[in-house]
Parts: C-alpha cells; sequence; structure tokens
C-alpha cells in the first residue's frame, strides 16, 4: 500500500562544457555559456573567447614544461574548423 512511484517531468536542460586533459595532468572543468539558436552551437567567436583565450592559452602555460610531444585536438563543429579560430 506504500509503494508509490513518483514521475518526474523530464527537463530540457542543456549544458556546454569544456576541458582540457593531458598524460598525468587536469585543466579545468569549464560550464560554457549556452548560445542556443539554431543548432546550439557556437559560432567562432563564442568558441575563441570562452575556450582558447579564457581557458586553453592559461591551460598550456601551466603545462609548459610538461607539454612535449602534446597535441592539441577537437572535433569537427564548424567554430573549430573556422579560418580566425586556426590563426
Amino acid at each position: 500500500e506504500n509503494c508509490v512511484i513518483l514521475k518526474m517531468k523530464q527537463l530540457n536542460i542543456k549544458a556546454m562544457v569544456w576541458a582540457a586533459v593531458m598524460l598525468g595532468r587536469k585543466g579545468p572543468l569549464v560550464v560554457l555559456e549556452y548560445p542556443g539558436g539554431k543548432g546550439g552551437g557556437m559560432n567562432a567567436e563564442q568558441y575563441i573567447s570562452q575556450v582558447l583565450d579564457a581557458h586553453l592559452k592559461l591551460f598550456y602555460d601551466q603545462v609548459e614544461l610538461e607539454r612535449r610531444g602534446v597535441v592539441f585536438q577537437q572535433d569537427g563543429a564548424p567554430s573549430h574548423n573556422a579560418k580566425q579560430t586556426k590563426q
């Protein structure tokens, strides 16, 4: 009689996060501003300001002595492949 199954309404919450890792070292786990809009992705300017300039450069500088052989990888998202991102 006390068997009650609570049913929760599903929420449509989206989050975008970025992280950096390398052998023996973890960078920050950063919750980014979710841009929303069509497709919900970031444009190149947002990616540069929120990720590359704000977090990647700092992490890269902190691991300067350890980064021999480090390879920077990212997926094929349009913001990653934009001309201004590759400069």
